[in-house]
């Protein structure tokens, strides 16, 4: 908790052009008898020192796209972690009403780009990127955006590509 206090201590400083520096914390939550961390980003509203919570970023523990039944979803800890962030927003939230949104409604939306980022000696460094546009779900608007990098060309066999995205953190946004 001291590293959370520090940067609700910080969250009003002032960077050297006097524009507010500190406007996100972070958080690594664990859900009992769970191993994992589900990392929470609050992201305050600007100017300060308005200590609205405009967006939230989720970061879970395993990604989500790989997740088809219950189970999978359970284990990647998405209900307990938009449970809970969405709260009296949506009070009467069902598990299976939330998984068939992602399924339903966040995996079709995805937009995947894939590019060379750069180089090192003769291998290409590629950079793949996924996002998907603003979708509502129980008075919250969710988005999301996941990023993997690897050196190799763009076309790499499907099993590298799998362990790649498996590695991905995707970043679930609730506003």
């Amino acid at each position: 908790m001291s590293v959370v206090t520090a940067q609700i201590a910080r969250r009003n400083e002032l960077d050297v052009n006097g524009r507010t520096a500190h406007r996100k914390i972070f958080v690594d939550a664990k859900v009992p008898k769970r191993g994992e961390l589900i990392g929470i980003t609050l992201v305050l509203a600007s100017p300060a020192p308005n200590d609205e919570v405009i967006r939230i970023e989720l970061a879970l523990p395993v990604n989500p796209d790989i997740a088809h039944t219950e189970s999978d979803y359970d284990t990647t800890q998405l209900y307990d972690a938009v449970s809970v962030l969405l709260g009296n927003r949506c009070p009467n939230l069902d598990k299976m009403a939330l998984y068939r949104f992602y399924e339903n409604g966040i995996k079709p939306k995805e937009v995947t780009k894939t590019q060379i980022t750069g180089t090192r000696g003769t291998s290409d460094y590629t950079t793949q990127t996924t996002d998907t546009g603003a979708v509502p779900f129980c008075g919250a608007t969710f988005s999301l955006h996941r990023e993997t990098s690897w050196y190799g060309p763009p076309e790499i066999p499907g099993k590298i590509l799998d362990k790649a995205l498996s590695r991905a953190v995707s970043t679930l946004t609730i506003e």
